[in-house]
């Protein structure tokens, strides 16, 4: 946060908003949208497209019996952060192309 006096008594905090680029598969510090609070994110592991890529590769090679192995493994799968308070997507962190989709947020 900037904070700026504008008279000896008032004290105005703006709040510095940058795009989150730290958030991958561990849980970080931000500031949600959403509420407002500074949290530390929940993750939740969700299917992506390397985990169903891997599902078919394994499939179409004959391993009908392992093809399912990728949807229980978390190296396979993307990561969401969410606020802990209102349950808010705040980012997402694809695996697939090594690419974070952006969402703007405070972070502190």
């Amino acid at each position: 946060f900037v904070t700026e006096t504008s008279s000896p008594l008032q004290n105005v905090c703006h709040p510095v908003t940058r795009l989150i680029k730290h958030l991958n598969v561990l849980p970080g510090r931000t500031v949600c949208q959403q509420c407002q609070q500074t949290v530390l994110t929940d993750t939740e592991y969700t299917p992506g497209c390397i985990t169903w890529l891997l599902c078919i590769l394994l499939a179409s090679i004959g391993c009908f019996f392992c093809f399912w192995v990728p949807f229980f493994h978390y190296g396979c799968k993307d990561v969401e952060h969410r606020c802990p308070s209102c349950n808010n997507v705040i980012h997402v962190h694809k695996r697939c192309t090594g690419y974070s989709r952006p969402r703007y947020a405070s972070q502190a």
